[in-house]
């Protein structure tokens, strides 16, 4: 018995030692979805064959992992590595050295999407203050495409994240931690913006602080109804689509993973559904597009072309092909002739002639939107280009940006005509307007990043803890009542101190004064 115990103990200890260098690596959610933002798994369970006892004791609490996690709270820290599987796990055989490796690896791998997501988000900016400042700019900003491609850009990177860390792990688990936390991370950011329309904005005229907690639940449960929710801003439409199509992809994920091995299956799977959905008119086919890149990259398509020499030449002749169609001013306007012949034999509401309405998918800009996704997946240059710094802060403040800008622009309108008055009517003065306004713009979204993005995914995470993972009892309900104080003052601290520091740094520099050199030569001259 002895001995046993001498041969379990150490791998015990082993396997807590792991456990705690994953919490400390272990990079957090964020956003999956919109937007991004995208969800990842919050709960994992290593095992060990010599006891059962192991298995409680290496249970990794996600909980406590986001407080020593990354400071980018983005789609990168959901995702895995590529090809290999192995590269992005924390098995109990690793050493700690490996360990921090792959998890260092897993964000170099996948820093890229972050960055796209940033870009995708400041395009929408660009967009619509364009529209209030310069219409004449808005066509060259949507590079004349028939339809604005980052909101497809956004679902189909939701489709690609959502699903990597499951499609890797095989573990149907992490599919019940997603679904549970999805609607906690896009319902409380509609309701943190509505709040503060509600006692800052004035501009949705909310009636009370019951339809702030009404409003979002039946918005996010109508994804089918026609026309704006009242109270809700006209730029969150996408969440609706992002909660309905974000729970049956991890449906469509749960199937796929019964047919792991058998890549005909899966494909006859994925390809008869994409037809269908796109028959039908449907935003769905940009997350089953996302989820069929995460797909042939787990299964190692994508690095097997990559190798082909070939490939970077067919990836851009499929970008530029996929542009021909989706550029307004195409040649022989052949945009126009794919788009009409695609749109009369689509559905909608049992009618077959589908209008071409902005908010509703098209099938021209969803290709280019598609070829991009594949080229940014396979191409080393670009994915070095969108892991700057630069793109993944985008990418870090993408969802608040996203949620505030209509406010923002709404508020500086003042600006255009004022810059107009002192600089003249021009388009170099409208580009400095809007640049001031895209400086507001990330301002505000960096400031409501901790308070709107952070706050749901810490919250959705908590409820799930609380649903999945503690016991239910009176005991279990007083003892988290008494440890509330403590979890409050442990999340206080070093924001706290954060801000202190910040204090005394600029108290510091403000007291130092350095003496000019002339003074202080006559200073010692006289001396």
């Amino acid at each position: 018995m002895q001995q046993v115990q001498q041969q379990i103990l150490p791998s015990a200890r082993l396997a807590r030692d792991d456990a705690d260098l994953h919490r400390r690596t272990q990079p957090d959610d964020g956003s999956d979805d919109l937007i991004g933002q995208a969800d990842a798994d919050t709960a994992m369970r290593r095992s060990n064959e010599s006891s059962e006892t192991l298995i409680s004791a290496t249970f990794i609490d996600m909980d406590g992992a986001g407080a020593a996690s990354n400071k980018h709270k983005s789609i990168v820290d959901t995702a895995t590595t590529f090809e290999d599987p192995a590269a992005a796990g924390n098995s109990l055989g690793d050493t700690p050295a490996a360990s921090a490796r792959a998890a260092k690896s897993t964000v170099s791998k996948m820093a890229h999407l972050d960055g796209m997501r940033g870009v995708a988000a400041l395009w929408v900016f660009f967009v619509h203050c364009n529209v209030e400042v310069n219409r004449e700019l808005h066509e060259f900003v949507l590079a004349y495409q028939r339809w604005n491609a980052s909101v497809p850009l956004f679902f189909i990177l939701s489709g690609r994240i959502i699903t990597a860390s499951v499609l890797r792990s095989k573990d149907t688990r992490k599919l019940v931690s997603c679904m549970i936390r999805r609607p906690f991370r896009l319902l409380l950011p509609i309701m943190s913006i509505m709040l503060l329309d509600y006692f800052v904005m004035k501009w949705e005229k909310i009636g009370s602080i019951w339809e702030i907690v009404t409003t979002p639940v039946w918005f996010l449960a109508s994804p089918f109804d026609d026309g704006p929710f009242p109270h809700v801003t006209g730029v969150v439409w996408t969440l609706q689509h992002e909660f309905l199509w974000s729970n049956l992809l991890y449906m469509f994920t749960f199937v796929l993973l019964a047919f792991d091995g058998n890549d005909k299956a899966r494909y006859v799977i994925l390809i008869g559904s994409f037809a269908w959905f796109q028959i039908t008119h449907s935003w769905m086919t940009h997350f089953l597009a996302g989820l069929f890149i995460a797909d042939l990259a787990q299964h190692g398509h994508i690095r097997r072309y990559t190798q082909w020499r070939f490939s970077p030449i067919v990836t851009a002749a499929l970008v530029l092909a996929s542009a021909v169609v989706a550029f307004r001013f195409s040649f022989w306007k052949l945009g126009d002739t794919i788009d009409a012949a695609v749109r009369s034999h689509q559905v909608q509401k049992g009618k077959q002639g589908v209008s071409g309405h902005f908010w509703q998918e098209n099938f021209v800009v969803f290709l280019f939107s598609f070829a991009v996704m594949f080229a940014l997946e396979t191409s080393r240059w670009m994915q070095a280009v969108f892991s700057l710094s630069v793109f993944r802060f985008l990418g870090h403040v993408s969802f608040s940006m996203y949620l505030i800008h209509p406010y923002i622009i709404k508020y500086l309108r003042w600006l255009t005509e004022y810059n107009r008055e002192w600089m003249g009517k021009s388009h170099a003065t409208d580009s400095i307007t809007i640049l001031i306004n895209m400086a507001a713009v990330l301002a505000a979204g960096y400031a409501l990043t901790p308070l709107v993005d952070d706050a749901s995914i810490a919250v959705g995470r908590w409820v799930e803890t609380v649903v999945v993972e503690q016991p239910w009892s009176v005991a279990a309900v007083r003892a988290w009542v008494r440890r509330l104080p403590i979890h409050a003052l442990k999340w206080a601290r070093p924001r706290v101190e954060f801000v202190r520091g910040a204090i005394d740094r600029l108290s510091a520099q403000l007291e130092y004064q350095p003496v000019p050199a002339a003074a202080a030569g006559k200073a010692a001259a006289e001396a």
